[in-house]
């Protein structure tokens, strides 16, 4: 008796979509994978083989239930939750020419975990496409999705992109820890005067805070950390992000979708009729998101939202390139933030030296100056990297009525900084030396973040 096709693939989904890898396989049983491990599953021992198939049944899901082996299951278990433990943001299975190589985002940098035989990529990126419920069939075009997952103590939030290349089908992972508490910013690991500053601003009845920086700045972290310390039941939140990465009690989130026509500025306006106190916009991509948000903090509501921009000043000559008139902008700034991560120097094995004069005076120290630096060394805690976890360095611009005269008067983004210096402004650099200064960080990393400021 030959099964129907959607019951196969049925079948399949019970059996090999479980929500907890603990229940898919036990981790004190799975061997770390490479490629001495495969050679029984390459000889061609793979559950199914020579299943009979109807002959309505797709290729996608011969070529499954052919090579899907508890191997194949415990692999892509291992990867995640080996990647989970290492405290990766993110997971890149890449297919190359001969072979397929897997890399994990550790503290914002790449490093290679393992590779796996090239044969395996199809079964590999069709377990994937299984557990994030996407079209296992579709080879040629991009697919999104996300699932669930249990990786020891963790419970994950799982993101997957999958994307044709010429080699074949590449998988990203990007991993949320959904068990992860939100720091509020009274609680964060900042600077005492910038905590300060920071929550004078959001604790305003009404206004625009920003918060700018590059992809992977950290940008967000710092909007949920505003949003947890301003959390209460007296209050109406509203969120509206692309997508949602962390849920808080009492905070009404809304995850934007664009493929159904529904953008941010709809979304805005439709939050506006919700009688909210504070709004969180994911990101102001475009002039109507930015009108939007402009209005809604000069009609007593305060709106805190992120822009790709590289510092604090240049998020005014951001909106001001995206047709937002000066004034608007002036009256209705209540702060910026500029921010970058960088990584944090290992406790246990980091060591004290005397940096080159050339260092030194890049960054605007006198050679000779009298601070204790350290460097990185390497060691087991933190994998040999001599790095361990990255920080955040912030820039806080709170527009004085200097700079408000600036804004109005169209000035750029360089004459606005040099103003706001004037009235007390610190810059990222200088937030970074502060680091360096108390051993936290290195002289090297302030100078890779901030050399495009």
């Amino acid at each position: 008796v030959l099964a129907k096709e959607h019951d196969i693939i049925k079948a399949i989904d019970f059996v090999w979509t479980a929500k907890d890898i603990s229940k898919a396989a036990s981790y004190q049983n799975v061997v770390p994978v490479d490629n001495k491990n495969f050679t029984g599953l390459a000889a061609g021992q793979a559950a199914g083989a020579g299943f009979p198939f109807s002959p309505s049944a797709s290729a996608a899901v011969k070529e499954v239930l052919q090579s899907e082996d508890i191997n194949i299951i415990k692999l892509v278990n291992d990867i995640i939750y080996s990647a989970s433990k290492n405290r990766a943001s993110d997971i890149h299975i890449e297919p190359l020419s001969d072979e397929i190589i897997v890399r994990e985002r550790i503290d914002g940098e790449l490093t290679e975990a393992r590779r796996i035989p090239f044969q395996f990529l199809n079964p590999v990126i069709a377990r994937i496409k299984i557990m994030a419920n996407m079209d296992i069939a579709e080879k040629r075009n991009p697919q999104d999705s996300r699932f669930d997952i249990n990786a020891g103590e963790k419970n994950l939030d799982v993101r997957v992109s999958v994307i044709p290349t010429i080699n074949g089908e590449k998988a990203v992972f990007r991993l949320l820890d959904k068990s992860s508490k939100v720091n509020k910013v009274s609680e964060a690991p900042l600077d005492k005067n910038d905590k300060e500053k920071i929550l004078k601003i959001i604790y305003k009845k009404y206004g625009l805070f920003l918060i700018t920086g590059p992809t992977g700045s950290g940008k967000t972290t710092t909007a949920y950390s505003m949003i947890a310390e301003l959390n209460s039941i007296n209050k109406n939140i509203v969120t509206v992000e692309d997508p949602v990465e962390y849920k808080m009690r009492y905070v009404n989130q809304i995850e934007v979708n664009q493929k159904g026509g529904v953008g941010f500025p709809d979304a805005l306006r439709a939050v506006l009729r919700q009688d909210p106190d504070i709004i969180l916009v994911g990101e102001i991509r475009d002039e109507e998101t930015a009108r939007i948000a402009i209005q809604a903090a000069l009609t007593g509501h305060f709106v805190i939202s992120t822009l790709h921009t590289q510092d604090a000043s240049s998020a005014i000559s951001r909106l001001t390139d995206m047709g937002i008139e000066p004034f608007l902008i002036s009256s209705s700034l209540a702060g910026v933030i500029g921010q970058r991560l960088i990584k944090r120097l290992c406790d246990s094995c980091k060591q004290p030296y005397a940096p080159e004069p050339e260092l030194l005076k890049e960054l605007g120290l006198p050679a000779g100056v009298n601070f204790k630096f350290y460097k990185e060394k390497g060691c087991d805690l933190c994998r040999e990297t001599g790095f361990h976890g990255r920080i955040s360095i912030q820039e806080i611009l709170t527009p004085s009525r200097n700079v408000q005269k600036m804004i109005i008067e169209k000035a750029d983004a360089a004459q606005i900084r040099n103003t706001a210096v004037k009235d007390g402004f610190v810059p990222l650099r200088m937030a970074g030396l502060k680091k360096v200064i108390q051993g936290v960080t290195t002289l090297e990393e302030v100078l890779q973040a901030t050399q495009d400021i």
